[in-house]
């Protein structure tokens, strides 16, 4: 792995993607206690109505019937950053609301079809613009930071996939801080695949601890495909690992120029490929080490074949 001119590379910028794949691993036991829940709460508005009018069984159809159980089950399975998120978006929900029923109660009487689109419109409308604006806010004021709670089973697919290969990695570090590596050596048999690791948070250590070219950085900033690319060539080869993995970016906000959010996410294989993925929306601090965590493995993923 020493010819750095002679690895080759395939970039990804993140475009907007439903993951549906994601769908498959939402238990059946999870979605009836989501809608058993929803169930029952429009079961008892209907009973209230019926017993005390419709104006008091109508607030219990304004109570959150889902939200309760799948914060519950968010907290279990993907921790509690993630719950916090939806409680968020929740909320922004809820806010709008108000919208629609103001809008929906002065206009139903007059014409019914065009008020329930026009009030749906307001409440789409509202929800963006308190989005955006609380997104401004919390970069003004900061915003509490969680380390990310992702299930150690995600890991599980890139340690079969060096395994399968017969293949060994070192990871190095920037932006992440470990979490990459933690992930790896969180599941049984990781240590005949996981070489080791190196957090090079600093330009320093990244020239020192990896052999990152001084004038690499200088020219082409610590945040580049050209870092990422030497931190991967650099950590297997002081590791003695097949395979290397390198991570550079901004979780936060930048100090040299580059976007918020930026981050390069670079893997060479034995054969001295490199292959190079890059992601550019910034989705908050703690939001962007997660997603940065996640998509090193899967990078490890599909460059092992392991789908």
């Amino acid at each position: 792995m020493t010819s750095h001119a002679a690895a080759s590379n395939a970039s990804a910028n993140e475009p907007p993607a439903a993951d549906v794949g994601s769908l498959r691993k939402i238990r059946a036991r999870e979605y009836a206690l989501r809608f058993g829940f929803g169930a029952a709460v429009s079961v008892v508005a209907g009973v209230v109505g019926l017993l005390a009018g419709y104006r008091l069984g109508g607030l219990f159809l304004a109570f959150p019937a889902i939200l309760p159980a799948t914060l519950t089950l968010l907290e279990k399975k993907d921790g509690v950053a993630q719950a916090v998120s939806d409680v968020r978006g929740a909320a922004i929900g809820a806010v709008s609301m108000l919208g629609f029923a103001l809008i929906a109660v002065a206009l139903f009487p007059r014409v019914h079809g065009a008020a329930i689109l026009v009030a749906l419109g307001v409440w789409i409308i509202a929800g963006l613009a308190l989005y955006a604006g609380l997104r401004v806010l919390a970069r003004l004021l900061g915003e509490r930071q969680y380390l990310p709670e992702i299930p150690a089973s995600e890991a599980g697919p890139a340690l079969e996939g060096l395994r399968r290969q017969g293949w060994t990695i070192g990871v190095a570090e920037s932006c992440t801080g470990g979490l990459v590596a933690s992930m790896l050596t969180t599941l049984p048999g990781a240590d005949t695949v996981v070489r080791g690791g190196v957090v090079a948070y600093t330009d320093a250590v990244k020239e020192t601890a990896l052999g990152v070219n001084g004038d690499t950085i200088a020219s082409r900033g610590a945040v580049s495909p050209e870092v990422a690319r030497e931190m991967a060539i650099g950590v297997a080869r002081k590791l003695g690992a097949d395979v290397g993995l390198g991570v550079t970016g901004h979780v936060g906000a930048p100090h040299d120029g580059t976007s918020r959010g930026l981050t390069f996410i670079a893997i060479c294989l034995p054969d001295e490929r490199v292959f190079l993925r890059t992601y550019t929306k910034d989705h908050g601090a703690g939001r962007n080490r997660e997603r940065d965590v996640r998509m090193a493995i899967r990078l490890i993923v599909d460059a092992t074949g392991a789908h």
